[in-house]
């Protein structure tokens, strides 16, 4: 059966999961849940920048897949706003590019609506935080030194990008053909030299048929 390789925020070796032809993200968390035990509702997978969703074809996914857990929802919190005073509490945001990762630190209020603290770790951090949910920080369990994942957006490939590539591999093929002349013209006075003597020893060698060895 293929296996699928989820890569934890907070873990060095990635999960091998066990995926048939046409699994969905759905029943790639459930995978994960029997393995490690982290919740299917409480798992947000990532790839190429961008949440993914339940319905998704695994076999349809090209980059790296990331797992992150959001904390348990708590019981009561109280509202957005209040007048009393809130202490700031301390994430780590954990930038997750294709070239390897970059940590930041952040603060921020306990109900500091989600969307609110995405702008804020995303300015901070200057990248796009891939978690669409909702609500407060603190409804979704997130405490003093929680990390929080931010991947980095794709840049959209352009016309002038790809020409570049294109350009590039012209060059190098173009550049490799040229070496290989020269070698072959650097070889070409010794092969010379080399004919000339055998002609100038036994003429009769130039016109004589070769006869195989038995």
């Amino acid at each position: 059966m293929p296996v699928t390789r989820v890569q934890p925020i907070n873990a060095s070796e990635p999960l091998e999961i066990e995926t048939s032809a046409g699994s969905t993200v759905a029943s790639l968390k459930l995978g994960i849940e029997e393995k490690v035990g982290i919740r299917a509702s409480a798992q947000r997978l990532v790839a190429g920048g961008r949440l993914l969703q339940d319905d998704l074809l695994v076999e349809s996914l090209e980059h790296r897949i990331f797992l992150a857990q959001i904390g348990q929802p708590a019981a009561e919190s109280p509202p957005y706003g209040s007048t009393s005073e809130v202490t700031e509490i301390k994430l780590l945001i954990r930038a997750i590019w294709n070239e390897g990762q970059e940590e930041s630190t952040v603060f921020a209020k306990p109900h500091l609506p989600v969307s609110k603290f995405k702008e804020k770790a995303g300015a901070g951090a200057g990248t796009v935080l891939c978690c669409s949910f909702l609500g407060t920080l603190e409804s979704h369990g997130i405490e003093e030194g929680d990390s929080i994942v931010v991947v980095a957006r794709r840049a959209p490939v352009t016309r002038l990008g790809s020409f570049r590539r294109r350009m590039v591999l012209f060059l190098r093929g173009l550049l490799a053909v040229i070496v290989w002349s020269l070698h072959g013209l650097a070889c070409l006075p010794g092969a010379a030299w080399h004919w000339l003597q055998n002609a100038w020893y036994d003429p009769w060698s130039i016109v004589r048929p070769s006869v195989p060895e038995e």
